[in-house]
């Protein structure tokens, strides 16, 4: 019997190694996977995986890890799907939010950085208190993108205190542009430049040829046109569709005569034209051109107002990897 009661207790003594051996496992399997490095694997349809959720099937282990390297996510995907992917059907598809660096990181080197799509919110929304909001490089595509195809704005932009920007764009290489745009082009404001105004014009011998905007101290409008002394007098109505845009009680005429005279001059000027005369009581019959420039009427436009310009957003594109300051070397990268 003494021997039986041996035999049981060693072989439940067996059991609870066995447990504790088991349970030991499993705690350092999960030690492990907390443990390992911040990589992201490619699903089965190339895309990367998404936050809980690895090979399209939801789970409580996630594909993305974050802590290394200092990066609060990081995902990488070689082969032709998105790095990050974000989808929502009645809220933002991917949020962002960070104390000093980019809130949200996309690169790409032939496509898109970081693309989102919400049918009722933001496709992505980034927030930031010190840093970007939304930062996009590539190397060979857009760094970001946007695109509407209803009648609202591919890309919107407000700023939300005085002297800020909605939109900014600079450029950190000689032959640069800080801006393009292909297509006509809206200002609902007004519209100022630091350096000059100039129309490009294609020129016969080929190429273009810059043509300078006139300046003024005053907001005028100017019309042209001809006309002809009959008797030494001309009668010169505006056109409406000027007169109603300017302030046509008070304006400049200008007067070239085409032919020998002894002289033209301006009288009788109302809001709705005026009267040409010759000189010296003259009676001559001959052509002459006519410039009038008026006050627009929809803006006060104060003679030589004093401005001060908004302070300058500092240049953030210096890193030669097409990083802005601060962000660190995604892990492989």
């Amino acid at each position: 019997m003494h021997e039986l009661d041996s035999a049981q207790a060693g072989g439940q003594a067996l059991k609870r190694r066995g447990l504790i051996a088991g349970v030991a496992a499993l705690v350092a399997a999960a030690a492990a996977k907390l443990a390992r490095p911040e990589t992201a694997e490619a699903n089965t349809n190339g895309q990367a995986f998404l936050l809980g959720q690895t090979d399209n099937t939801p789970t409580l282990t996630t594909g993305i890890t974050s802590g290394a390297a200092g990066q609060t996510l990081y995902a990488s995907n070689n082969g032709s799907g998105h790095g990050i992917l974000g989808n929502s059907t009645n809220n933002s598809g991917l949020v962002g939010t960070s104390g000093a660096l980019p809130a949200v990181f996309g690169q790409a080197s032939s496509g898109v950085g970081v693309y989102g799509t919400s049918p009722a919110s933001p496709g992505v929304y980034g927030n930031s208190t010190s840093g970007y909001g939304v930062y996009g490089y590539s190397q060979n595509s857009n760094g970001i993108a946007g695109q509407s195809g209803s009648g609202a704005a591919g890309c919107v932009g407000f700023a939300s205190a005085p002297g800020g920007y909605g939109i900014y764009g600079g450029t950190a290489v000689a032959g640069g542009y800080a801006g393009g745009f292909q297509g006509p082009v809206i200002v609902a404001g007004s519209f100022s430049a630091t350096g000059i105004k100039s129309a490009l014009v294609p020129h016969p011998a080929g190429g273009h040829r810059r043509l300078y905007c006139l300046e003024s101290a005053e907001s005028y409008f100017e019309d042209f046109g001809s006309a002809s002394l009959v008797n030494g007098k001309a009668d010169v109505r505006l056109d409406p569709e000027f007169a109603a845009v300017v302030h046509n009680d008070s304006y400049l005429v200008f007067l070239t005569a085409e032919a020998d005279s002894k002289g033209l001059y301006v009288t009788n000027k109302t809001p709705a034209g005026f009267q040409v005369r010759e000189q010296q009581g003259g009676t001559s019959s001959l052509p002459f051109s006519w410039r009038v420039a008026a006050k627009r009427r929809d803006v006060a436009g104060p003679r030589l107002e004093r401005v001060t310009l908004p302070d300058p957003i500092e240049q953030p594109f210096k890193d030669t990897k097409g990083r802005p300051p601060g962000i660190p070397n995604p892990p492989g990268r």
